[in-house]
């Protein structure tokens, strides 16, 4: 009778509407075995590991009492209220639809990131708002500038998820890739390059130096690509981009060792990407300024390692026009 009584004092919370580093408004309690255990006192925070932690679990409820439900809804809802005005006031009022729908992205991505597998129904839905972000993305009248502003140095899934799919975005378009079809495919592609890196278990993530953890990251392309295969409704350009976002174009990458045309084209836009979106990460006690300088000089001088040398005098300008505001080549 207990458990029952304490079952009713309590309700379910999206995990997806916790805004990261930022003051809960009011204790949290997860569920384990059989019984509501106080995890977060109201005030504290959850750091980005802890999300991602719960991601690679499958977790997307908290549990709050019942009596603060409303609470913690009005104080996350005015959090992210927060976060989007203090974005437009960075981006402009003009550009206020972009940032809305990257936050809409970013609630959806948690939850297709916390499902045991991809759904139809979740992709079909994942792909409706890519195609919307990018439409809207690609009539914006600066979109280097956009980049810049939309761009951060979360390590939290959802953020790195959306940061490849920007810079990816981007470097494409300067590139001379201009089919929405491309871009929509390469954004979502984008979005999904480390789902199987997600559903790593937590226990071998957590031991970087066994074998198990160098066997599973060699492997998460190709578990990711199995993945998005399953979803018959996505082109098959999808999943390749997703198993090829590790190779390099030298031949040294993995899962198969591919080498330059072998690769597919949107699979070196989403590698470049993805190289400098860790690469920032790396660099996130470092000013912003300073990160993306560090970043572009990695692709900068890549020497034919990662990276096609044909396409990149134009991409590393492109770079350093959204980040950097200078130019290497004439």
């Amino acid at each position: 009778m207990r458990e029952k009584a304490e079952k009713d004092d309590f309700g379910e919370f999206p995990i997806s509407k916790v805004m990261p580093e930022y003051p809960l408004p009011t204790d949290i309690y997860l569920y384990i075995d059989k019984k509501f255990l106080k995890y977060k006192s109201a005030g504290d925070m959850i750091d980005v590991p802890k999300l991602n932690y719960f991601i690679s679990k499958g977790i997307k409820n908290l549990f709050v009492l019942k009596a603060d439900l409303e609470k913690m809804e009005v104080g996350c809802d005015e959090a992210l209220s927060a976060e989007i005005e203090d974005a437009v006031a960075e981006v402009g009022e003009a550009s206020r639809a972009i940032v809305e729908k990257k936050v809409e992205l970013r609630h959806k991505l948690f939850d297709v990131f916390a499902e045991h597998e991809l759904t139809t129904a979740n992709v079909k839905l994942l792909q409706g708002m890519s195609k919307n972000f990018i439409e809207e993305l690609t009539k914006q009248s600066d979109i280097a500038k956009l980049v810049e502003k939309l761009q951060g140095m979360s390590e939290l899934a959802m953020d790195h998820a959306l940061n490849v799919g920007n810079i990816s975005i981007f470097i494409a378009m300067a590139h001379g890739r201009g089919d929405q079809d491309f871009l929509q495919n390469l954004f979502l592609a984008s979005l999904l390059h480390d789902y199987g890196k997600l559903k790593i278990p937590a226990n071998v993530l957590e031991n970087i130096k066994s074998v198990a953890y160098a066997n599973a990251i060699q492997d998460h392309p190709t578990k990711g690509a199995k993945y998005v295969r399953t979803i018959k409704t996505l082109p098959d350009i999808v999943a390749t981009a997703v198993e090829q976002h590790h190779e390099q174009f030298n031949g040294r990458g993995y899962p198969k060792n591919l080498s330059g045309e072998n690769i597919n084209i949107m699979s070196r836009y989403l590698s470049v990407a993805n190289v400098y979106d860790n690469a920032l990460a790396e660099n996130k006690n470092k000013t912003m300024d300073e990160a993306h300088k560090l970043a572009i000089k990695l692709i900068e001088y890549d020497r034919s390692k990662n990276f096609d040398p044909q396409m990149l005098p134009r991409i590393v300008d492109a770079l350093k026009l959204a980040f950097g505001n200078y130019y290497s080549y004439k």
